[in-house]
């Protein structure tokens, strides 16, 4: 039997949201990407974004996904 790859394909979009502290900047690193992504404030608190996977990227279906919230000399992160 010969194995199945379930790694994500080029062009699949990945849609996030993310909540945190207001005016903040929020990326995100996902397991196997080869660029972050920055989100956009959609609302006071509310962080969108969506990332492309690429041909070159080695994203997998339970890959982890890192945010980072900064906001002046304060920094959270959550997987």
């Amino acid at each position: 039997m010969a194995a199945t790859s379930l790694r994500l394909t080029s062009g699949t979009r990945l849609n996030f949201s993310v909540y945190g502290t207001a005016g903040a900047s929020v990326t995100l690193q996902i397991e196997g990407s080869r660029r972050s992504l920055g989100l956009r404030e959609v609302r006071p608190g509310m962080y969108e974004g969506t990332y492309v996977v690429d041909a070159r990227d080695e994203i997998w279906p339970d890959a982890a996904v890192k945010a980072t919230l900064r906001r002046g000399d304060r920094v959270a992160s959550s997987v």
